[in-house]
């Protein structure tokens, strides 16, 4: 394998870009071998694994952002999995990518943009995913109901703030307060949600054009 491909991969459960392979010099006729023998497997357009069998959880999340490319994070149901902040783990990951931005539909994904997508960023977690008081804030303006937002972030922890005492889940606690008193002030005009082929109903526009994967400083291309 091409040198600095093991360490990305190790990074991310094993699950790579077509982008990020061509940037460590790796080439199409390689990569086809390796996928064409089963040895590596395509989870979606321009994302590899670098193994065989069925991906894990962790590996089913990064491979969710690749396909989404630049700036692309875990949000909403997902971001509130993988920090603990709920037990529940949907079918459909949550993938948040800059409002600037358009993905072309992946299956699996319910892809939202937002125009804060820097500010929403988590600064250490991987795979990257929104900060948890944004994470909180997204799950309280999703939520029908006042009392079902209020159960989503407090159903894994008695600590007030929902939030599990572990590395890197420390944040204002008035945070909670402001998501769970007044859960549809966040401003939704900046964020609009699709998931592969079916429209979620909300303010924004749709993809228009295909925007998926990560680009290499010089050399680019996409896998099969």
């Amino acid at each position: 394998m091409h040198r600095g491909v093991p360490d990305v991969a190790e990074l991310q459960a094993g699950v790579v870009s077509a982008a990020q392979l061509a940037g460590a010099g790796f080439t199409r006729n390689g990569l086809s071998s390796r996928v064409r023998t089963g040895r590596w497997q395509r989870l979606h357009r321009g994302v590899y694994a670098t193994f065989s069998g069925e991906p894990g959880r962790e590996a089913t999340l990064w491979a969710a952002v690749l396909a989404c490319g630049p700036g692309a994070m875990l949000s909403y149901q997902t971001a509130g999995e993988v920090a603990g902040l709920t037990d529940k783990r949907s079918w459909l990951v949550h993938v948040t990518v800059p409002g600037e931005r358009r993905v072309a539909p992946v299956l699996g994904l319910v892809i939202h943009y937002s125009a804060r997508a820097s500010r929403a960023l988590h600064p250490a977690r991987l795979p990257p995913q929104t900060r948890i008081e944004e994470t909180i804030l997204d799950l309280a303006c999703a939520a029908t109901r006042l009392d079902d937002a209020c159960g989503r972030v407090t159903a894994t922890s008695s600590d007030p703030t929902g939030c599990p005492a572990a590395p890197g889940r420390h944040w204002p606690a008035e945070a909670i307060t402001t998501s769970t008193a007044t859960p549809c002030t966040r401003p939704m005009a900046s964020h609009s949600s699709w998931t592969a082929g079916w429209p979620i109903p909300e303010t924004g526009a749709g993809p228009t054009s295909a925007g998926t994967g990560a680009s290499g400083p010089r050399r680019r291309w996409r896998g099969d």
